[in-house]
C-alpha cells in the first residue's frame, strides 16, 4: 500500500514538471505597443516533453521516438531483471514469514519443509533479509522508470547541441598552494571555438 502512494506520487510530479516545461516563453519575442504578450512555445521544449511523455506511459517510447533504436531493449532488459527479483524476494519473503509467524504460534507446528532446519531467530532474520530486498528492487524499478523519462527528455534536448569540428578542448595541468602551505595539483579543462 505504501509503494502505491510512492508511485502515484511520482507520475504527480511527472504530470507537472512535464507541464510546467511546456509552459516556458520565448524572451526574443517581438511585440508591438499596447498587445498583450503572446507567449511563444520553444519548439526545442515541446519535442523534449513530448519524448518524456511517451517514456512516462510507455517505457522506452520517447527514445524510440528519439530515433534511440538501441535504448529501449536495454531498458526493457532491466526491467525485467529487476521484475524477476521483485518476484523472487516476494515468494521468499512470504515464505519465512508464514514460516516465522508459525514458530511463533505454535513451536511444535511443522513448517515448509526447506525451512524447517532454522531456528526462529534465524527465520526472523531471513524474512527481514527478503523484505529488504524486496523493498531495494522496487526502489531500482522506480528509479529505472525515472531514468528513462530523464534520458528521454535530455536526449532530444542534445539532439540540437551543436557538436562541430570548430569546437576543441584544451586540457592542462596546474599547481597551487593549498591551506597549509601544501602544493596540491589539478587539471584545467578549456571549452572554445577554433578560429
Amino acid at each position: 500500500m505504501k509503494y502505491k502512494h510512492i508511485l502515484i506520487l511520482c507520475f504527480f510530479f511527472l504530470a507537472v514538471s512535464t507541464r510546467s516545461y511546456g509552459q516556458s516563453t520565448d524572451s526574443t519575442s517581438t511585440q508591438e505597443e499596447g498587445t498583450p504578450k503572446k507567449k511563444v512555445k520553444n519548439p526545442q521544449n515541446v519535442a523534449a516533453n513530448k519524448a518524456a511523455l511517451m517514456s512516462a506511459v510507455v517505457p522506452g517510447l520517447g527514445q524510440f521516438h528519439n530515433k534511440r533504436y538501441w535504448k529501449p531493449p536495454i531498458i526493457y532488459v532491466g526491467a525485467g531483471i529487476i521484475t524477476y527479483f521483485i518476484i523472487d524476494n516476494n515468494k521468499q519473503y512470504q515464505l519465512y514469514k508464514n514460516g516465522y509467524n508459525q514458530r511463533i504460534s505454535d513451536p511444535n507446528a511443522t513448517i515448509d519443509p526447506s525451512i524447517s532446519g532454522y531456528s526462529t531467530e534465524n527465520l526472523r532474520i531471513l524474512r527481514d533479509d527478503a523484505h529488504r530486498y524486496r523493498d531495494m528492487s522496487v526502489v531500482f524499478g522506480i528509479a529505472l522508470y525515472a531514468i528513462n523519462i530523464i534520458d528521454a527528455y535530455v536526449d532530444r534536448h542534445l539532439m540540437e547541441f551543436d557538436v562541430s569540428d570548430d569546437l576543441s578542448l584544451h586540457v592542462k595541468p596546474f599547481l597551487y598552494t593549498a591551506n597549509n602551505h601544501q602544493f596540491a595539483s589539478g587539471l584545467t579543462l578549456n571549452f572554445s571555438l577554433k578560429k
